[in-house]
């Protein structure tokens, strides 16, 4: 007899993806997996941190952080901190500079407007122009929500929606802020076609 699939009612973030790999945990007990985020984002509140390595306190490391925040076709918007390996002497993005970003991700357990989504990002691709003119916007390509690629482990059983939608909780491993950090999501089919993810993040 056939487990009756558990509903699943609770708000969530949707964003688009265009491809993502999942492998069963039992397959591959010693992958970490990968998180990551593409998208265009504005950047605000550019500076510098200062950071010994951490396994030779007398080093460091200089690292560029900007502000910005993740936008989904529903559901608010999450604050942002994008972190990236910068010269001490490097020059900042201007603020609301927008940029192509490359970055991998860690959202924390349970978000809320308040949560601070963490980006390391592997490059920034700013555009060029000035961005406190009316005309900076006009030749960039409208691409308000990000892209997620990501390689993970199905972390619970399958449950269906309310939408006739079925998915299954995913958990995501990267390296993040010198450490690895896991992200749950889950990962939505309709009649066993996929057609988005929804980003529902779960305490671990």
């Amino acid at each position: 007899m056939a487990q009756k699939k558990t509903p699943i009612t609770r708000n969530c973030f949707r964003c688009s993806v265009i491809t993502f790999a999942m492998v069963s945990r039992s397959l591959l007990p010693s992958m970490s997996g990968s998180f990551i985020i593409v998208g265009l984002f504005g950047l605000t509140n550019g500076h510098h941190v200062r950071t010994p390595k951490p396994n030779d306190p007398t080093v460091s490391v200089f690292h560029a952080v900007y502000t910005t925040a993740i936008h989904f076709p529903s559901g608010p918007s999450l604050q942002a901190q994008i972190h990236i390996w910068s010269p001490s002497n490097d020059v900042l993005h201007m603020n609301d500079t927008v940029a192509l970003v490359f970055a991998k991700a860690f959202v924390p357990p349970n978000p809320d407007p308040s949560t601070i989504v963490l980006l390391e990002a592997y490059y920034i691709y700013s555009f060029p122009g000035d961005p406190a003119s009316d005309t900076y916007e006009d030749g960039i390509p409208n691409m308000p929500y990000p892209f997620i690629f990501g390689l993970g482990t199905v972390s619970g059983t399958q449950a269906s929606f309310n939408d006739d939608h079925v998915g299954f909780p995913l958990t995501l491993t990267d390296y993040v802020r010198d450490g690895n950090k896991q992200t749950t999501i889950q990962y939505v089919f309709l009649h066993f076609r996929c057609t988005y993810l929804i980003l529902l993040i779960d305490a671990l």
